[in-house]
């Protein structure tokens, strides 16, 4: 489900990657949250930068800071309804793997029009 019913937590993405739009779609399947394309968000108001939502994904949730990044999926991982994802969100978050979690986004994220579903409208311009 790519729009939840849970409005405490919102995940702005890039809505012309079709990667990012699948990978969005597949984490909707399991963790409630609002799927927010930045195209069609007012990301002053949110509090975020066209730079931030051009690299990155974030997670909005309501009275804390913008979470970004491999960051941002730890937070959603650990609030899945599938205790499995839960432990990877938790596994996510410890400070070696904390690591290669941000290590691993930030190369994701600069090749992501490479990846299955990617397109040229994927590409991160640098």
């Amino acid at each position: 489900m790519l729009y939840a019913d849970d409005m405490s937590l919102t995940l702005v993405f890039d809505g012309d990657c079709a990667f990012c739009s699948r990978a969005v779609t597949w984490l909707g399947g399991h963790v409630s949250f609002t799927a927010q394309p930045w195209q069609f968000a007012d990301i002053e108001e949110l509090g975020l930068s066209l730079q931030q939502v051009e690299s990155s994904v974030w997670l909005l949730e309501n009275g804390r800071s913008p979470v970004g990044g491999a960051d941002a999926f730890a937070l959603l991982f650990s609030r899945a309804r599938m205790r499995r994802w839960r432990i990877v969100g938790a596994l996510m978050r410890w400070r070696g793997i904390r690591h290669a979690a941000r290590l691993s986004y930030r190369w994701i994220a600069r090749h992501r029009n490479q990846m299955p579903g990617g397109t040229p409208a994927c590409a991160v311009v640098s």
